[in-house]
C-alpha cells in the first residue's frame, strides 16, 4: 500500500505537465551555468574567499535545477523517488547558498553572519525532516522554505546600510517572487501549476543573481 501511495504521489502530473515541469527547470539549469560564468568572470581577480562564496551559490543553484529537472524528466519510479529526495534537499541548500555571498561579500556585519549561521543550522534540520518525512506534508515543507527565505527581514536595516540600492532592490523583488510562486506550488488543482511555480523560481533566481552580482561589482 505504501508503494502504491508513493507511486500515486510521484506520478500525479500528466505527461504534458511533466514535460513542462522538466523544460522549465532545464532552462533554469542553463541559466545557472550562464550566471556562474558571469559571476566568475566578475570576481576572478578578487580574493579566493569571494570566488568560493560565489561558487557555493552557483553550485547549489545548479544542484537545485538539475535535481528538479531529473525528477520530473525520469519515468522510472525508483529513480524518480531518489531524484525527489535530491530535489527537496537541494532547495534547502540553495536557500543557504543564496544567503552566503550576500552576507559574506555584501553585508559582513556581525548580525548578518549570525543570521547566516542560523540559516545553515535550520537547513540541516530541514534536510533531516525531508529525509524522514518526504512527501508527508508539503505545507510544512513550504512553510519552512518561506521561513528560511524570509529570515533576512530581520536584517533589513543592515541590508539598507551595507548593500547598494540595486542589490537591496533585487533581493526584495526576488523574495516577493519566490513567496508569490508558492501559491502555485501548494494549490495542486491549477493546470500546469507546478510549471508556473518553476517559472517563479527562475524569476527569483535571476533577481537574486543580480543582487549578488551587484554585491561583487
Amino acid at each position: 500500500m505504501k508503494t502504491k501511495a508513493r507511486n500515486i504521489e510521484l506520478f500525479r502530473y500528466s505527461k504534458t505537465e511533466e514535460r513542462a515541469n522538466s523544460v522549465t527547470h532545464l532552462v533554469g539549469l542553463l541559466l545557472s551555468f550562464i550566471s556562474m560564468f558571469i559571476l566568475l568572470m566578475e570576481v576572478h581577480t578578487k580574493s579566493s574567499l569571494t570566488i568560493f562564496y560565489c561558487l557555493i551559490y552557483s553550485i547549489t543553484a545548479m544542484m537545485m535545477f538539475a535535481s528538479s529537472f531529473s525528477y520530473h524528466f525520469t519515468t522510472n519510479g525508483g529513480r524518480k523517488y531518489l531524484f525527489k529526495i535530491f530535489d527537496h534537499v537541494s532547495i534547502y541548500l540553495f536557500i543557504a547558498g543564496t544567503y552566503t555571498p550576500i552576507v559574506l561579500i555584501g553585508m559582513k556585519s556581525a548580525l548578518a553572519i549570525k543570521l547566516l549561521i542560523a540559516v545553515w543550522i535550520l537547513v540541516i534540520f530541514g534536510i533531516i525532516y525531508e529525509l524522514l518525512f518526504l512527501g508527508k506534508n508539503r505545507y510544512v515543507s513550504t512553510l519552512f522554505y518561506l521561513l528560511l527565505g524570509n529570515l533576512s527581514i530581520f536584517t533589513l536595516h543592515e541590508m539598507l546600510v551595507t548593500l547598494n540600492v540595486k542589490s537591496v532592490t533585487f533581493l526584495l523583488v526576488g523574495g516577493a517572487i519566490y513567496s508569490l510562486g508558492t501559491i502555485f506550488y501548494i494549490i495542486k488543482k491549477i493546470p500546469y501549476g507546478h510549471a508556473i511555480w518553476h517559472l517563479f523560481v527562475i524569476g527569483g533566481f535571476v533577481t537574486h543573481f543580480l543582487a549578488i552580482y551587484f554585491c561583487c561589482v
